[in-house]
This record gives C-alpha cells, sequence and structure tokens, in this order.
C-alpha cells in the first residue's frame, strides 16, 4: 500500500450531530476521523467525481424524472386516440 505524505493541516466547521453520526460509521469501519477524511480526498482526485449527488444534480435527476413521466402519460393519451393531429398543431401554433 502506497503511504501518502501529509503536509498541511486543514481546519473546518461542521454540525457536532453530523459529525458525531459520522464518526460512528467511521468507527465502525475500523478508520478515524483523519483516515476517513484523506480516502474521501484521495477518492474525489483519483476519480475527478463527488461520491455523492449535489443539490443540483438531485434537481436535475427530479426534472428527467418528471419530464419522461410527462412524456409517458402523452404516449399513452395519443395510443388512446386523445391529442390532435399534426395539422391541426400547425394550425393551432401558426407552424
Amino acid at each position: 500500500m502506497e503511504t501518502t505524505i501529509k503536509n498541511v493541516q486543514v481546519n473546518f466547521k461542521t454540525n457536532s450531530e453530523i459529525l458525531s453520526k459520522a464518526k460512528a460509521v467511521f468507527s465502525s469501519k475500523n478508520l478515524d476521523m483523519t483516515s476517513s477524511l484523506n480516502l474521501f480526498l484521495a477518492n474525489v482526485a483519483q476519480t475527478q467525481e463527488l461520491p455523492f449527488m449535489t443539490v443540483e444534480d438531485e434537481e436535475r435527476e427530479c426534472l428527467i424524472h418528471r419530464l419522461q413521466d410527462e412524456v409517458n402519460q402523452n404516449l399513452t393519451d395519443i395510443q388512446a386516440g386523445q391529442g390532435i393531429s399534426l395539422s391541426e398543431a400547425r394550425k393551432r401554433f401558426s407552424l
């Protein structure tokens, strides 16, 4: 296993409840806080990605699901004979 030189100290603020819960998870994996955060940073640096979805990712995912649902509903409506013809749509929207 490669040894990484640790040559900088990082300080940050966080929520005490979140920290306590995270420490319990780390402990269950036989890791301390330093090892856990170093693993996280190494993973991000290697993959060039976050190992979780950001708020923007979650919003994008939600939008995609809503659009898929809308498309599926429209297909169902078309198969049921509901909707308008292409010529009617062109006339209605001046296309």
